[in-house]
């Protein structure tokens, strides 16, 4: 069998990029392992295909004479319970990579229609007033308490996604890695992050997540384009002590967004009972969830730090029985929403226009050629 003369320097590279021991290498690939990454042995042809495969590599890297280098992706605002610092796992490193190459691509399509800048990326500061902020984003996403009254919770979700593509920020809502069933994203990893950029800032949810969270993840990362700062967060609503001024600012204008403290404390007063009860009833008129709802009445004081931990205990309870409704759906139907609709159609478009080759449209997409072709007839797109 051929011999595959791999760089041992590429190959400890890519393991550690992977997070993997050497022994986990050794018990899911071969027993000489060990010996390939000293350099007494070389694997064969197949088993150098099987590396790349499991350290999640081209293959073509283990023939490089160095170690590619890696930029900083953006910036980690996450915070874990134990203080202790983690790296990105390489299912967030490639997730984050592929975002800023769409990014990339779409700022130069869009920059070909306009040359104005969007005027709501990074027009406040960490110094602005939450309410200032809060107030623009809704006037921009066109969000009007009342309209909710006719959405689910699924649905107020499409609808802010529709309106922020509307606006100009591209979305992307993908529990994967790109199309890949076998990479599930970690909620307790990143429940999304956010790169601003004055064409094309660009939203990231993790939609493994429960829809609640993700409504408020959404908002919580829009503050991050109109403060102008870009950041992968994991935050949790009941230990906002714990995380840096600017995602504890983000944490309350997404709050005011979604619970303005106006319309709270008037449809607060209206229901009696414990935060429990008024809480499980004010979901259904914000289309937040009840934590969200819960923390809102304490942080507006109506509520104690004992009721609210109380209460936030019980659902953890109820949160460890089930798990993310979320599914995947109809393929032909979320794949754009996996890749940002707006960045979809453009590339469709490219791609019937003749500017763009169908192969180098489908890999940007991660879908087959027929399946554009059928998004494109399904869209009037061609």
């Amino acid at each position: 069998m051929s011999t595959a003369y791999i760089n041992t320097d590429v190959l400890i590279w890519a393991r550690n990029r992977a997070g993997l021991s050497e022994d986990d290498l050794v018990q899911s690939i071969n027993k000489k392992y060990i010996e390939w990454e000293e350099g007494l042995t070389k694997p064969t042809f197949k088993q150098a295909q099987a590396i790349a495969k499991k350290l999640r590599i081209p293959f073509g890297y283990l023939y490089l004479s160095k170690p590619p280098a890696e930029s900083k992706l953006t910036v980690d605002l996450r915070t874990f319970g134990d203080s202790i610092s983690r790296e990105f796992s390489i299912d967030l490193k490639d997730v984050i990579a592929d975002a800023i190459r769409k990014q990339d691509w779409y700022r130069e399509y869009i920059k070909e229609v306009t040359d104005e800048p969007l005027e709501f990326v990074g027009k406040f500061n960490s110094s602005s007033k939450i309410k200032d902020v809060a107030v623009d984003i809704s006037k921009t996403l066109k969000l009007h308490l009342d309209d909710r009254n006719q959405f689910s919770k699924d649905e107020f979700l499409r609808y802010l996604t529709e309106h922020a593509e509307e606006a100009g920020i591209l979305v992307i809502r993908n529990g994967k890695v790109g199309s890949n069933t076998h990479r599930t994203l970690n909620v307790d990893e990143f429940r999304g992050f956010a790169l601003t950029d004055p064409y094309a800032p660009l939203i990231f949810i993790n939609s493994a997540d429960f829809t609640a969270a993700q409504i408020f993840t959404f908002v919580h990362e829009l503050a991050h384009i109109w403060i102008g700062y870009d950041g992968v967060s994991n935050y949790s609503i009941n230990d906002d002590f714990l995380h840096s001024d600017t995602e504890s600012l983000c944490n309350q204008i997404a709050a005011e967004v979604l619970v303005p403290d106006e319309d709270f404390k008037r449809e607060w007063q209206h229901i009696s009972g414990d935060v429990q009860v008024r809480s499980e009833n004010l979901t259904r008129i914000f289309k937040v969830s009840s934590v969200v709802i819960a923390r809102r009445a304490l942080d507006l004081g109506y509520i104690q730090k004992e009721e609210f931990f109380n209460y936030y205990g019980i659902l953890q309870k109820l949160w460890s029985k089930s798990k993310s409704k979320s599914s995947s759906g109809n393929f032909h139907n979320s794949f754009p929403i996996a890749n940002s609709k707006s960045f979809t159609n453009a590339v469709c478009k490219e791609i019937f226009s003749g500017n763009l080759l169908m192969r180098n449209g489908a890999r940007m997409l991660g879908v087959k050629p027929e399946t554009i072709v059928k998004y494109a007839k399904q869209g009037g797109l061609i």
